[in-house]
């Protein structure tokens, strides 16, 4: 039986562009083997405002990718493994929908929503609730066209279908002491 081994000494390097809502937007040498995800990194990331459900990799003048890194982070699906090339431009567009929430839900952060992801969808990405917490009493706080403040109590049962808006705070209640078994 024969058997060989492979060394790779040197390999070429490339030029991305990368443009948009980053903290560093610019030209970028990486190697040949890097991914829009590598192109992050080396470059620190993105804005707070940035969205990281839509960036595009462009090559000659077309869209050849769209990448949600919710897919990496929340269903471990190989996000951003397509390889980049020498002129490749990479859009990081501004989230269209940051929703925050807070209390009783066990990872308490901003989260960004796309399309019609509800209530639920933003409670799920927030590792579900805790033990403690009430599914009678969410409270939404949202303003509406910059000039009125609402508040709203949503129970778990109806928050598949509470649309969730920019910039809405959600809170998560405790259980208090109506909840005790009688």
């Amino acid at each position: 039986m024969s058997s060989f081994k492979v060394s790779i000494s040197s390999y070429s390097s490339i030029q991305v562009t990368l443009i948009g809502d980053v903290k560093y937007p610019g030209i970028y040498n990486l190697s040949s083997f890097s991914t829009p995800k590598d192109l992050l990194i080396v470059s620190k990331g993105v804005r707070k405002s940035a969205s990281v459900r839509d960036i595009s990799i462009k090559r000659n003048g077309e869209t050849i990718a769209n990448l949600d890194f919710y897919d990496l982070l929340f269903d471990a699906k190989n996000v951003g493994a397509t390889l980049l090339k020498h002129g490749d431009i990479v859009v990081v567009k501004q989230a269209q929908k940051l929703v925050s929430i807070d209390g009783f839900v066990n990872n308490a952060a901003i989260f960004e929503l796309k399309g019609k992801e509800s209530l639920a969808k933003l409670i799920e990405y927030a590792g579900g609730m805790k033990a403690s917490a009430s599914k009678r009493h969410i409270k939404v706080d949202r303003y509406s066209d910059n000039s009125i403040f609402e508040t709203y109590n949503v129970s778990y049962e109806r928050a598949k279908n509470f649309q969730m808006q920019d910039g809405d705070k959600v809170f998560m209640y405790q259980l208090d002491a109506s909840a005790e078994k009688q």
